[in-house]
């Protein structure tokens, strides 16, 4: 009698092929059931850590620093991108009972295999770094999340420096960000931290470069956290100095820090190139064809080079404004601000502008404020616009619009790259509003270095009470009110 034999490895290609002619339908598709016992995954988890408690089934042993920890394959590898790779992939230690694991610290591998388990973690000021650097490692990202968040909730100016070159080396660009916003928001207090003067040259390029440091005391903290830190490393700092200074928003200082603590300081008098540059800045400075001898100050910072620019002290999208409005009959000239991070409003931050009006535009740019149009002591609308300079405490008159607006909107654009000239350029835009005869359509831009308004392409339809939005430097403009009520 004939046996016919078919070769399993036969069997293997050939159920292969049916799995990838039909595969299994995708899980949403799948008919739901009829019971789901929502407790049964904790139980479940539970009861595998009792089982690791009393090493019952465990099948692998990790061992780090001579200490040996037992767990479950299936736990480690549903947890963690690292054991998952390292079991399901055919790798050298997939088949192996003992795994030797380098570079991850003892007490913190004890604490995540735990949590593989209880999904708790024990987080503190002693173990969150070691904990996040395990975890990065292992690649337990609900884990190294917990430690970001943890690090961040609890900066503050003795620690933000550390955290963010700890953060940095482990690649997490969250609590970068957040340790660096932290440190320019506080730099004066940071500066004068003890662990300031270790920085490196790229970290103290940033905080110079950077246009949102606050600085309440002004431009001079600055300046002084430059000199402390080219000090304590004077050979090999030097030659980064000119290059440094050069970041210094030099008009912006007193005139008498300048004359003795800037222009007679050794490090600056000795380099001519640096000289060169103070005395660029005291032209500035000691302008006197301007009231106080304040040329740039007074009016837009289009009077020096855009380097000397006041730093973005006016954070756009951080702090909300209200400027102007209606209460009572009466049209207001006073400016509020919303602070997110300390959830309250103030009132006399910013004093009152210089003309009462509602239904006014609001832009920031370049660190100024800007007041647009409205409705002009409840009597007409206004082609008025002024702006308020932090670092004076004053609101200054710019260029008036080409038309008169009131309920207008208003949205700036900044670094935008001009099409013909290739060159970037920054401005403000005023759309469509109420001349206090028609309602309009047309468009216009304001450029903040030539301090003039340019007609540009109008709406296809006029409107009032317009919202603006940018996006990617594209400029969208939304309306509520029907075309019936403006025909």
């Amino acid at each position: 009698m004939d046996t016919s034999h078919t070769d399993p490895s036969t069997q293997l290609s050939e159920s292969t092929q049916q799995t990838q002619q039909h595969p299994p339908p995708p899980l949403s598709e799948l008919k739901m059931p009829n019971f789901v016992d929502e407790s049964l995954p904790k139980e479940t988890l539970e009861s595998m850590e009792q089982l690791r408690r009393n090493e019952e089934l465990c099948d692998v042993e990790l061992v780090v620093d001579q200490q040996c920890f037992r767990a479950h394959r299936v736990v480690l590898a549903a947890s963690s991108m690292y054991f998952r790779a390292m079991f399901c992939r055919q790798m050298a230690e997939s088949g192996q009972r003992r795994v030797v694991i380098q570079g991850v610290d003892s007490d913190a591998l004890a604490l995540l295999i735990k949590f593989a388990y209880t999904c708790a973690l024990e987080i503190n000021e002693e173990n969150a770094q070691s904990l996040l650097a395990a975890s990065n490692f292992l690649q337990m990202l609900r884990a190294r999340e917990a430690c970001c968040k943890f690090l961040q909730d609890r900066l503050d100016c003795s620690v933000c420096l550390d955290v963010a070159d700890f953060a940095e080396f482990q690649s997490c660009q969250e609590l970068l960000e957040a340790s660096l916003t932290f440190s320019r928001r506080n730099f004066t207090e940071v500066s004068q931290n003890e662990r300031f003067v270790h920085i490196s040259y790229a970290r103290m390029k940033h905080f110079l470069s950077s246009n949102d440091l606050h600085l309440p005391d002004g431009e001079e903290a600055v300046f002084t956290a430059l000199i402390t830190w080219t000090q304590h490393n004077f050979p090999e700092r030097q030659t980064h100095f000119q290059e440094l200074l050069n970041l210094v928003k030099l008009p912006l200082l007193g005139q008498e820090f300048f004359a003795v603590e800037v222009a007679a300081n050794s490090l600056v008098s000795s380099n001519e190139p640096c000289m060169k540059l103070i005395r660029e800045a005291a032209r500035a400075l000691y302008n006197t064809s301007y009231p106080d001898g304040m040329a740039h100050l007074c009016r837009l910072p289009t009077q020096i080079p855009m380097k000397w620019w006041p730093r973005e002290t006016l954070r756009a999208g951080e702090v909300i404004h209200i400027l102007g409005g209606v209460s009572e009959h009466e049209t207001l000239g006073n400016v509020e601000c919303y602070d997110p991070e300390t959830d309250r409003w103030v009132v006399d931050v910013i004093p009152q502008m210089r003309y009462r009006r509602s239904g006014v535009g609001v832009a920031v740019l370049q660190g100024l404020l800007f007041a647009i149009g409205g409705y002009l002591e409840g009597k007409t609308s206004t082609d008025a616009v002024e702006c308020y300079n932090p670092r004076t405490k004053r609101w200054t008159p710019v260029a008036h619009m080409l038309t008169p607006r009131m309920n207008l909107g208003v949205g700036a654009i900044r670094d935008m790259r001009d099409a013909v000239t290739g060159v970037s350029f920054n401005a403000i835009y005023a759309i469509g509003g109420y001349s206090g005869k028609s309602i309009l359509g047309t468009a216009e831009k304001y450029d903040i270095q030539l301090d003039t308004w340019t007609e540009i392409a109008p709406m296809k339809t006029p409107r009032r009470n317009v919202g603006e939005s940018i996006n990617i430097n594209v400029l969208y403009t939304v309306c509520i009110i029907p075309r019936q009520e403006w025909q």
